[in-house]
């Protein structure tokens, strides 16, 4: 019989959430198949609830990574959970499509505002 424990980390080092699947782009390659017709978005409550419960569960996690789709749908709330990852001293990374970043200078206004919070 196989040892599932040779194949399951049992100390995971990196939290992703994926507060939406909708994306402004639907890119034929996506793993997650997003689109902008996705209409699902989770509560920032409950992710904030999330990364409790994770780092209470897996202490091993050094890495918090926002994803989705497209997670700067929900800009408003990035900077919560990334507070939230740092309080628990996680690092954190964002994966965005950068549909947001309409001109260089709104790029860097945008990326100044999330580094404060690092």
């Amino acid at each position: 019989m196989m040892d599932l424990r040779n194949y399951v980390n049992s100390a995971p080092s990196i939290l992703t959430i994926a507060p939406t699947y909708k994306c402004t782009a639907a890119c034929k390659e996506c793993c997650f198949r997003c689109t902008p017709k996705v209409e699902q978005i989770l509560e920032t409550d409950k992710i904030l609830q999330y990364i409790d419960e994770a780092v209470e569960s897996f202490p091993s996690l050094k890495i918090m990574v926002l994803t989705g789709g497209e997670c700067f749908l929900v800009a408003k709330d990035i900077p919560l959970m990334i507070s939230r990852a740092k309080s628990y001293g996680l690092m954190t990374r964002v994966v965005t499509n950068g549909f947001w970043a309409t001109s260089y200078e709104v790029a860097i206004k945008k990326c100044d505002l999330l580094l404060m919070l690092v």
